[in-house]
């Protein structure tokens, strides 16, 4: 089993480095308006080379930084991240004041009206009339979630959510980039995570989804906390302490993947970690005392029936307090999993209505299911190999090769245009795209030379779970 682990662990890292690599290379070629920036003949090239030099410079700007702060010696540890933080909130209330003061739209208005409504005429009940409800189970979650906020601030005389929204969307921002602080520093060391928070005021990320209050920023302090608490796990012995960060690593998994269930990803990540490094250590101990490998293996399948009691625990009350909101699920209406494979096989894979309309045509969930799946079926062979090759390129380029997100789209929907509005998200921010781009660019590099730095070292260290 060392040797399938070993084998595991190197084939995992080379395939991240290859698909990295990909998106590195298809972050300097694409860009969001790209064609409306850079125009001309030579307007392809312009863009590579504005993309490529000024990556070089923020680069170059960086290791000064570093360097430069590294030479300083502060009696004090705290001072220089509680500095960078304090200036990174800083910057997300000038972006708030002065850029972007857009309204909720597409999924968070709903939910978030879906929430108000429950707290007024619905007495607290969800309305599953409604088909996006009925297909969207998913969302459930977090609909509830903003009823029990909005009804807290009711109750202690707030009547004005919206401004206590974008501070809890503020607050799941930036705790997501404190715990990751205390992970890295736990990881490796102070110096590297200073250098983390740097990267983090920075980070076009950090700002310009402030005023998107949904699942994909709610979900980010969770995220890190499975991370950091699984840290903590395997550094910890087994007592009161240990039991502890078990259960609240459960509850973390659970909050996580109720509110978006991408949170499983860093879940399987830390899976795959562990299962290596149990093989791998049970391996090395059962050459000097068979003893040991008992404990060990008890011990990690103890912590992980705890994690997992803690999860059905959770999800056992969750259903008690969904069933008291949600008089009838309409599961024959639900999307099946094929939907969004379906979905996954058109265009760039994107949110497509006519799709939705050719699911939602058939009656029951096994129709559904044996509709999309023939749609698959059709889609994939009128592709091949070649065409699919291609979708998947698109895909990956879309998704994670392009700077900008959905951030720009999302923030022209404004209640009020602030003095720097046109610079960021109106038609003057230009400047702006092509520094979202060469910070995705950046990104990339540094992760394609770091998983290159983990090959090389060949021994696992725990800095795994964030590479893959």
């Amino acid at each position: 089993m060392k040797r399938v682990s070993r084998l595991f662990y190197r084939f995992s890292l080379y395939a991240t480095f290859v698909l990295c690599s990909i998106i590195f290379l298809l972050s300097v070629v694409t860009m969001n308006h790209g064609k409306d920036i850079f125009t001309g003949q030579y307007g392809r090239i312009g863009q590579i080379c504005v993309l490529l030099c000024s990556s070089i410079l923020f680069i170059v700007v960086l290791l000064v930084v570093y360097q430069q702060t590294d030479k300083i010696r502060y009696k004090k540890t705290w001072i220089v991240p509680t500095i960078s933080f304090i200036a990174i909130l800083l910057l997300q209330i000038l972006y708030l004041c002065f850029v972007s003061r857009p309204a909720a739209t597409t999924d968070a208005a709903r939910v978030m009206n879906e929430a108000l409504a429950m707290l007024g005429e619905q007495h607290g009940q969800l309305n599953m009339e409604q088909t996006y409800f009925q297909n969207y189970p998913n969302n459930h979650f977090i609909v509830l979630f903003f009823y029990y906020f909005y009804l807290m601030l009711q109750k202690i005389g707030i009547i004005n959510f919206w401004i206590p929204t974008i501070a809890l969307n503020v607050l799941c921002i930036d705790a997501g980039i404190l715990i990751t602080y205390f992970s890295v520093k736990k990881l490796l060391d102070e110096k590297t995570a200073n250098y983390f928070l740097w990267l983090c005021m920075f980070c076009p990320t950090t700002y310009v989804w402030l005023t998107f209050a949904y699942t994909n920023t709610f979900s980010i302090p969770f995220v890190m906390l499975c991370i950091y608490l699984y840290l903590r796990i395997k550094q910890s012995e087994r007592n009161k302490k240990t039991i502890l960060l078990c259960i609240l690593f459960g509850c973390c998994i659970f909050l996580g993947c109720m509110i978006r269930f991408t949170t499983v990803i860093p879940v399987i990540a830390i899976a795959m970690y562990h299962i290596i490094c149990f093989f791998k250590q049970n391996c090395i101990v059962q050459q000097k005392d068979r003893k040991i490998i008992g404990r060990g293996k008890n011990s990690s399948f103890v912590k992980l029936g705890i994690v997992i009691v803690t999860v059905f625990l959770l999800f056992c009350g969750y259903k008690e307090v969904k069933d008291q909101h949600i008089v009838d699920l309409y599961k024959e209406n639900q999307f099946p999993i094929t939907h969004w494979i379906m979905m996954g096989t058109k265009n760039y894979g994107e949110y497509n209505e006519k799709d939705v309309a050719f699911t939602n045509s058939f009656l029951t969930q096994k129709e559904k299911k044996i509709a999309t799946t023939k749609m698959i079926k059709k889609r994939l062979s009128k592709l091949g190999l070649v065409g699919s090759a291609k979708l998947v390129g698109k895909k990956i380029a879309f998704v994670w090769a392009l700077g900008a997100d959905d951030a720009i789209d999302k923030g022209k929907s404004a209640y009020e245009y602030p003095v720097l509005y046109k610079y960021f998200m109106g038609n003057r921010n230009g400047w702006f795209i092509v520094y979202l781009q060469m910070f995705r660019l950046v990104t990339f590099l540094f992760v394609c030379i770091s998983v290159w730095n983990q090959i090389r070292k060949k021994e696992l260290q725990p800095i795994y779970i964030y590479i893959c």
